[in-house]
């Protein structure tokens, strides 16, 4: 069951790639569709123009605004990774000994310290925060399907 819940995790990411692909490409959504396709993809470029047009108008340099929104990630990305190591657990039978847990911190804190540093070197902090949060959302679909199955 463990490999439904990693198959709708995939799944779900693969939406949203589609999604901002799909929004980045084409033009205004032209039925019930096109706009359920599109939206996860509109809310990434609004926030992502936003969180640049924010960082513009500070008087504390884009830059640093830029470092800060990924740091600011590391919040986000943590609370996708503790609700996936859930997801992981509830299939497990020993919670102690549950690779949910190994995933959080094996996977989470070099994921975000190397994200924290990616985005920061090549001005991507605003796209790492709205993906992030996206990624809140995207965990969300399995933790359904574990709470349902459960």
């Amino acid at each position: 069951m463990i490999l439904v819940a990693a198959a709708l995790w995939l799944m779900a990411w693969g939406f949203v790639g589609v999604s901002i692909i799909v929004a980045t490409t084409s033009g205004a959504p032209a039925g019930a569709v096109d706009a359920v396709v599109q939206g996860v993809g509109e809310f990434y470029l609004t926030a992502v123009a936003t969180l640049r047009q924010f960082a513009l108008s500070t008087t504390v340099s884009p830059r640093w605004v830029d470092v800060g929104y990924a740091a600011l990630a590391t919040v986000p990305i943590f609370i996708h990774l503790f609700l996936l190591s859930g997801v992981i657990s509830v299939y497990t039978d020993d919670a102690a000994e549950s690779p949910g847990l190994v995933l959080l911190f094996t996977l989470g804190l070099p994921l975000s310290v190397g994200a924290l540093i990616g985005s920061a070197v090549f001005y991507l902090g605003a796209q790492l925060l709205t993906l992030s949060t996206i990624g809140v959302g995207v965990v969300l679909v399995p933790f359904a399907y574990a709470f349902v199955r459960a």
